[in-house]
């Protein structure tokens, strides 16, 4: 139905010029490129069918035809004998891709198109063809036709074929699809049940709420200057103080305050909950458990695990106790250096105890000791975009045989002029393997998070029965060398939120960023190489906890010193960048990485343990407050505070329930493969090839502990290739590991799918299947008309306020104005008071060293707090210029 256009997929990259050059003119340049005149291709991707808002009508008419078609040739196919029986895993697989082509370009659309009519549409498809999807996950008869083909002994299914057909079935038996009336009828309930708990929430997620109020006394702010104290909420007749803990004013005093009664009281209310947020998240889990045991589950881990490498709750527990043993030592050693850090800053004869209320406290010391001791020269004139980008290509080419070329765009093509398309080619065949649309620059209402969309998958396209609606794909496509048949081309988009070039400057990039970028490429590039049959297991569609790892990996390569020089070019002088200045920078950067892990491992526990429990569960309002202080009282290395409820907070319970492990497997997984196969040569071929050919170019449609198995070889090979968890993965992390310097720090903000949060509502997975993965969002059709209204009213709150927003986009709201004026006032006064302290120069480091912290501390909150919304060059301005004449000033006094 969208194809692509024959012109694009006949260019050979030897007949463009000189990509690297290109590359770095694309992204470093500061003018964006003309588009080309209208061709007859023109439309967004150069879908010729979509060329406005209201093409996406029409696209989702034929979409539902073609569909029904099929739906129809399915369940009709044990009728008309074994041949049409063999066709029906294809089929439903082509039923599959028909609508993830515009279920995924809608939800790509609606997160990052500037046109609010565009957004709108998007909306409006994306619901109408999900809404679709619903009622085909609880099709009786496409669930009989599979399971007679599966059954049937005269049909033979290879491993990708099966592994499809499972897919399938067990997604339909998650919806109940096999249970009695009465049973089905409960299901139904519940799966609306927990649709609405999980919404409510995400919801509740950062909500003002009267037990996160903090009431501070005059003693507690003792040592606070007074300066900073007259811009806080008035004091009552006693001198108390009340903040919101969750304010930034609250946030800098519990980073900077010397009375830890103050940071313990700031750090209880912060991790407070109401009685209604626990009951959600309590209700929800209790849902989830109850609705596993409807559908003969012992538990939901069970359920969320059973497709997964990892399919069992015990292996998962197995492997994060294993890496927790293995990690505490190492994260203890790190609370070492913060006692130590704090002695010395202090002033105390010995080591200060800690509590977890001092944690932040104490890092904001040792975080300020190392920067004072630091004249570093800077990264970011290393790495400007158009470098890095052009760097990574030359690093994919020698490792992978694969290449960017940067291709002009034509009218209509993108969303957005600063968006640059990078057609990735084949070396070794000057053939394209897929199209990379890089919209990576800020702009509003565009979401402030890295994320990797899938618009088109790869699969094989030639062998496809024609059905009538349906457009005809079989010629559609490029042919890979050595490869059997034609295969749909992938496109996907990444997107990122970096500064603009400026006239005088390119985009300098921190080290972060970089990381970023290397990242979602890592998954890009999964769904470049991936060529499988079926687009349900191509490229990045593949177990959750293995999507994570060739991602991982790229990083892993990134830090290698030898990739950094390739990577890293002086926008002026050209001079590559020194590996041992990267070095220097990540020890700060990193300076506490076992502690940072130890934090991601006590959340996968907490995850396990609130779905590894079978229903009923207990009823008493609280348990899991209770669960969450035994986790970290036995696996933690800060001495926990009883009565806590930080777990309202902890948002990917609803996403990512029992499923949370996954980010650090993957980074045992890609410790391992690195150590092993890429660590004496990042950049060779030899690796770089059976990497390609055993592991990525199957997506999902071979087991991944085969795969595993394939790529490491040796004396474990057998036993990975059976699943062997207990290989011990995290001992192999932490013993067979990279040097630390070119160890990947952790970050939750990689889990592949993570859902953008509009309006505080979760955007659906992004890996769409016929019936979806993650049921319990998708309630079955029966179900929907239970959560319909509430769900619908959400909907229209979303959009109204996405609506308003778009209108206003031309300055911040008053308040936010209102805030950073503030800030700007405050920081004055406290200017202009400084000289009034008293003269010992301790205190006057001190109390420039505070109003600095809580200046910056503001600015950051403000910040992130306001970042999709567009800044007035004037509020930029003044607090820029406030900032130079704070520096100014305190040179000033201080030499004074």
């Amino acid at each position: 139905m969208l194809r692509i256009s024959r012109q694009a997929v006949g260019t050979t990259w030897r007949n463009a010029r000189s990509y690297s050059s290109g590359l770095v003119e694309a992204f470093d340049h500061p003018s964006n490129p003309q588009p080309l005149k209208a061709t007859t291709s023109g439309g967004l991707f150069k879908f010729p069918q979509l060329t406005s808002p209201e093409s996406f009508k029409p696209i989702s008419d034929r979409t539902i035809i073609y569909s029904s078609a099929l739906v129809d040739r399915i369940v009709n196919a044990p009728s008309n004998g074994v041949s049409e029986m063999r066709k029906v895993v294809k089929n439903l697989d082509r039923l599959s891709d028909g609508l993830c082509r515009v279920i995924d370009l809608a939800e790509l659309v609606r997160n990052v198109h500037p046109d609010v009519k565009w957004i709108e549409a998007a909306d409006n498809t994306y619901d109408r063809l999900c809404e679709y999807m619903n009622e085909l996950n609880t099709h009786v008869g496409l669930y009989q036709a599979l399971r007679e083909t599966v059954q049937n002994p005269a049909i033979h299914l290879d491993y990708s074929a099966n592994q499809v057909a499972l897919l399938f079935l067990r997604d339909f038996e998650k919806s109940g699809i096999h249970l009695s009336d009465a049973s089905r009828r409960r299901f139904v309930e519940l799966s609306s049940e927990s649709l609405l708990l999980g919404r409510k929430f995400l919801m509740n997620q950062g909500q003002d709420s009267d037990v996160r109020r903090v009431t501070l006394s005059p003693a507690d702010l003792m040592g606070i200057p007074a300066e900073f104290l007259r811009h806080l909420a008035p004091s009552d007749n006693k001198g108390n103080r009340i903040l919101d803990a969750h304010g930034w004013e609250a946030q800098v005093l519990y980073r900077f305050a010397p009375s830890p009664e103050a940071r313990v009281k700031i750090h209880v209310a912060s991790n407070a909950a109401s009685e209604e947020e626990v009951d959600t998240l309590e209700k929800l889990l209790e849902s989830r458990a109850e609705t596993a045991k409807l559908i003969n589950y012992p538990t939901y881990s069970h359920v969320a695990l059973s497709d997964k490498m990892v399919d069992d709750p015990n292996q998962v527990l197995v492997f994060l106790e294993s890496l927790v043993n293995v990690n505490k030592p190492f994260a203890g050693g790190d609370v070492n250096k913060l006692l130590i850090s704090a002695k010395e800053s202090l002033g105390v004869p010995s080591i200060p105890p800690m509590k977890a209320s001092d944690r932040e406290f104490f890092m904001q010391m040792r975080a300020s000791s190392i920067g004072e001791s630091s004249s570093l020269e800077p990264l970011s004139p290393y790495l400007s975009l158009g470098n890095v980008m052009a760097g990574l290509s030359s690093v994919l080419e020698q490792l992978y045989g694969i290449k960017f070329v940067p291709r002009q765009v034509e009218a209509g093509e993108v969303w957005d002029p600063s968006v640059r398309r990078l057609d990735v080619y084949d070396t070794s065949s000057n053939a394209i393997v897929g199209t990379i649309y890089a919209d990576l620059f800020a702009r509003y209402p565009k979401q402030g998070t890295a994320a990797h969309y899938t618009v088109q998958c790869s699969r094989r396209v030639d062998d496809d029965d024609y059905v009538p609606g349906e457009e005809d794909r079989r010629e559609s496509g490029s042919v890979i060398q050595n490869e059997d048949g034609r295969f749909q081309l992938p496109i996907v988009v990444l997107a990122c939120t970096f500064d603009k070039p400026s006239a005088n400057q390119p985009t300098l990039l921190s080290w972060q960023e970089v990381e970023t970028i290397f990242h979602e490429m890592g998954h890009a590039i999964h769904s470049m190489i991936g060529r499988t049959e079926y687009q349900n297991c191509s490229g990045t569609r593949c177990a959750t906890d293995f999507v994570e790892m060739p991602s991982i990996l790229m990083e892993h390569i990134l830090a290698n010193p030898k990739i950094q020089s390739v990577v890293g070019k002086h926008w002026k002088t050209g001079k590559s960048l020194p590996p041992k200045l990267v070095e220097a920078h990540l020890a700060q950067l990193n300076a506490l990485p076992a502690l940072e892990t130890h934090g991601q491992l006590l959340m996968a526990l907490i995850d396990q343990a609130y779905h590894s429990q079978q229903a009923p569960l207990n009823g008493k309002l609280g348990w899991s407050t209770d669960m969450w202080y035994e986790v970290q009282s036995q696996h933690g290395v800060i001495p926990p505070i009883k009565d806590t409820a930080w777990q309202v907070q902890f948002g990917h319970l609803f996403g990512y329930g029992a499923t949370y492990y996954s980010y650090l497997f993957d980074r045992a997984l890609a410790s391992k493969i690195y150590k092993d196969v890429l660590s004496p040569d990042p950049l060779s071929r030899d690796a770089g090839h059976r990497l390609r050919e055993e592991v990525l170019r199957w997506g999902g449609g071979r087991d991944p502990w085969e795969m595993l198995a394939d790529l490491l070889g040796g004396e474990d090979a057998e036993l990975i290739s059976k699943g062997g968890v207990d290989l011990s993965y995290a001992n192999a992390a932490a013993f067979n590991a990279p040097p630390e310097s070119e160890q990947v720090k952790p970050s939750n903000e990689f889990l592949e799918g993570q859902n953008n949060e509009r309006a505080g509502l979760p955007d659906m997975d992004t890996k769409v299947n016929v019936v979806e993965h993650e049921y319990m969002d998708h309630p079955s059709t029966e179900g929907a008309q239970a959560a319909q209204a509430a769900q619908n009213r959400l909907q229209d709150e979303e959009k109204k306020t996405h609506r308003e927003k778009h209108h206003s986009h031309s300055k911040p709201k008053p308040k936010t104005e209102k805030k950073v004026e503030k800030a700007e006032e405050a920081g004055l006064t406290c200017l202009q008071k400084v000289k009034n302290l008293a003269g010992d120069r301790k205190n006057q480091q001190i109390a420039l060293s505070l109003i600095n912290a809580s200046l910056l501390s503001a600015t950051g909150y403000l910040g992130f707090k306001n970042w999709n919304e567009r800044w007035d060059r004037r509020v930029i301005s003044a607090a820029s210029v406030t900032f130079l004449a704070l520096a100014t000033g305190q040179g000033y006094v201080y030499k004074k």
